[in-house]
């Protein structure tokens, strides 16, 4: 009965969002809509069902948004600098990486610290070393403090 709901839930999202966007009420756009809309309930249901562990994030990484927001536009010079034949520059670096288990809390700062910390186009995070505690990146123009560029939070 839980999965019923879980894929009501989904499909009922998912509908209103594909009217949002189709923008029409005609019958063949309504039908193609609520199949689209079971196909994307279908699979968020299927990888509910799969999940280890419910994420739990903080309120206070937010703080640290701007960071990986600014080095969109910060990173930019250095990469266009990079591109042009100058290669052989890049470095993989390791940084401390304390959020290592299988908790909630741990695996959301992992997931965010991958997102957030590949989003500026200068650094890559490749793996978090949950074993040996460090977070491996790659920069293409290694910086002085690469652990600020790889993990933001």
């Amino acid at each position: 009965m839980r999965l019923l709901l879980v894929w009501l839930t989904w499909w009922v999202l998912l509908a209103a969002l594909y009217l949002v966007i189709d923008d029409s009420v005609l019958g063949p756009e309504l039908a193609v809509g609520a199949v689209a809309a079971a196909v994307g309930a279908t699979g968020a249901t299927l990888v509910h069902r799969q999940r280890q562990v419910l994420l739990r994030g903080d309120v206070r990484w937010l703080r640290a948004l701007w960071r990986p927001l600014a080095g969109l536009v910060t990173d930019l010079w250095p990469l266009v600098r990079a591109l042009p034949g100058r290669g052989g520059t890049g470095a993989f670096v390791e940084v401390p990486f304390a959020a290592t288990s299988g908790g909630p809390r741990d695996t959301a700062r992992r997931a965010a610290t991958e997102a957030l910390g590949t989003l500026a186009p200068n650094t890559i995070v490749v793996r978090i070393d949950s074993e040996r505690g460090v977070l491996v990146a790659h920069q293409l123009r290694p910086t002085d403090d690469p652990a600020a560029r790889a993990s933001p939070l």
